[in-house]
């Protein structure tokens, strides 16, 4: 291979020299280069990772082709909504034309990704459940009033959230909420009892 791009190198920039690496490795040990492509699409998946001000990164490692192409969907779905001619089917079965109504782009299309990823439409609540650790001061406005009504809550395997964002989760109207009380320590960290419900 040092043989073959060594007379290149001067022509070649450091990219020119990678790509044309990889194309003297593929015709050299295709065979490693299938094997490493099979193992690769074998670990596709799903993760997702907390990112800041309550909002998550969902990922999704695929083969390139089938990335490529539900981007593509999500991009023209998302012209078509701002050119206002994308429909939408609602929980009674009746279209409606769907508005970008101040969404950008890449809001409509994660705004897609997510009712298609769920199958549900954007009204209906999600079938999910969320922990929020926050104290009676801070959900009712009651308890201890040494504490502030405006300490965060605390969302295990993400962190803080402010108390005003948990509070309007827990009022959403279109939300199923069940309280379960926690008893602590007069230091507020050791965990003494909770509700069994």
């Amino acid at each position: 291979m040092d043989s073959t791009l060594g007379p290149q190198l001067h022509e070649l920039g450091v990219k020119g020299i990678e790509r044309a690496a990889r194309r003297m490795a593929t015709e050299l040990d295709a065979a490693a280069i299938v094997a490493r492509r099979e193992a690769a699409v074998a670990s596709r998946r799903v993760s997702v990772r907390p990112a800041p001000d309550g909002m998550a990164y969902l990922t999704v490692l695929a083969p390139m082709k089938e990335a490529v192409a539900a981007y593509g969907e999500l991009h023209h779905h998302a012209g078509s909504v701002s050119a206002g001619t994308a429909w939408r089917t609602d929980a009674t079965g009746e279209q409606t034309r769907e508005l970008p109504e101040g969404r950008g782009r890449g809001a409509i299309m994660a705004d897609a990704a997510i009712a298609r990823l769920t199958g549900r439409a954007d009204a209906e609540p999600a079938p999910v459940e969320v922990q929020l650790v926050m104290t009676d001061r801070a959900l009712l406005g009651t308890g201890d009033p040494a504490r502030s009504e405006d300490e965060p809550a605390w969302m295990p395997g993400h962190g803080p959230v402010p108390a005003s964002t948990a509070r309007a989760w827990i009022r959403d109207e279109k939300a199923t909420v069940w309280l379960r009380r926690l008893y602590t320590g007069p230091t507020g960290r050791d965990l003494v009892g909770m509700d069994s419900r």
